[in-house]
């Protein structure tokens, strides 16, 4: 069996690199796609933004509410 070089191992190596890369790479952009079309039909809930995630406190709406609802 011939032996092959060096430098053929090394760029047969980076094409499978390379090769799973933008599989991966594609298949993260198609599921980005396809949660956003789910989005755009009303099948799917818009992703929260961050300030909209720093104000969600449940815990903290419910303490407001009671607060309220004693001082009526």
């Amino acid at each position: 069996m011939p032996e092959v070089p060096v430098q053929e191992k090394e760029r047969l190596a980076a094409q499978v690199v390379q090769c799973r890369i933008r599989g991966i790479l594609a298949r993260k952009d198609v599921e980005r796609q396809r949660q956003e079309e789910m989005v755009f039909l009303g099948m799917q809930r818009k992703p929260k933004t961050d300030k909209e995630l720093e104000n969600d406190n449940p815990i903290q709406e419910m303490n407001d509410t009671n607060e309220h609802r004693k001082q009526l």
